[in-house]
């Protein structure tokens, strides 16, 4: 039996642009898609479909640490909250999720080349730029109280296996008790793209590059970290599909109006 996989469209509010990316991905999957959305910053009427909606209220709830007075940026540093929220939220089960933020571009003829490529491979982790972390990497020393060795990612797109989500959560939650029973200082919480790689490691899951599967589909200049630079661009495409991952594509350091009510978001 096919293995079975979901896509989730990561946001933090809605407006043209992200409503058209849902839309492509709609298109092609269906109700495999989905899109999650943090209520605390972005409007309820977005218009769209499959929506799983989620705030700072349903992080608490499922246990996870979070408090916006010590770390600051708190959703953006805890991106992994995201995939626990979202499979909880998803009726129905699948054998690997896809997460991917809403200013990546794949720049194929069809996406679903992309995905397909992927689909009988049995790997529980799957992004960017996994490797073992140097020590000068900005987010190393965070761990070093929960782990010896430590694995670096990149999350605009990441496969996760259900399995993996499923432990990652139970840890992530397990990580925040001890991290405030130790009393440690905010700068030791971990950062998703460290603490999911390391986790997964340290507990004998596989993991694995994005572009160690018998094709290159990223490349150090079509990943740009937003302070190193950007793809920003208005055109669906950047010319002849190059099927290559591009990330950021979409400037989003301006305010946005929901496309529905009009309303003025902060983001």
């Amino acid at each position: 039996m096919a293995k079975t996989y979901c896509v989730v469209i990561r946001a933090h509010y809605i407006d043209e642009h992200v409503s058209a990316v849902v839309a492509e991905f709609n298109k092609l999957l269906g109700e495999d898609q989905f899109v999650v959305l943090d209520t605390d910053s972005v409007c309820q009427c977005s218009g769209l479909s499959n929506v799983l909606l989620y705030g700072s209220a349903d992080i608490r709830r499922a246990g996870l640490l979070f408090d916006n007075n010590i770390f600051e940026y708190s959703k953006w540093y805890n991106g992994d909250y995201s995939l626990y929220i979202a499979c909880r939220m998803i009726d129905r089960q699948y054998d690997d999720y896809w997460f991917i933020e809403y200013d990546v571009l794949l720049n194929f003829d069809d996406i679903r080349d992309f995905f397909d490529h992927f689909q009988e491979i049995d790997c529980d982790f799957i992004s960017a730029r996994f490797r073992k972390a140097d020590k000068d990497w900005i987010w190393a020393n965070n761990l070093e109280w929960f782990s010896s060795d430590v694995y670096g990612s990149f999350f605009p797109v990441v496969r996760v296996s259900r399995r993996a989500i499923n432990m990652l959560y139970y840890s992530r939650v397990l990580c925040g008790q001890q991290f405030v029973r130790l009393g440690l200082d905010r700068k030791c919480w971990p950062h998703a793209e460290a603490y999911c790689p390391t986790a997964l490691q340290k507990f004998g899951f596989d993991c694995a590059d994005i572009n160690n599967f018998g094709k290159q589909f990223y490349t150090p200049d079509s990943l740009k970290g937003k302070r190193a630079g950007a793809h920003y661009t208005d055109d669906d495409r950047f010319g002849v599909a190059d099927s290559l991952i591009y990330h950021p594509v979409y400037d989003a350091t301006q305010k946005k109006f929901c496309p529905v009510c009009r309303q003025l978001r902060n983001i």
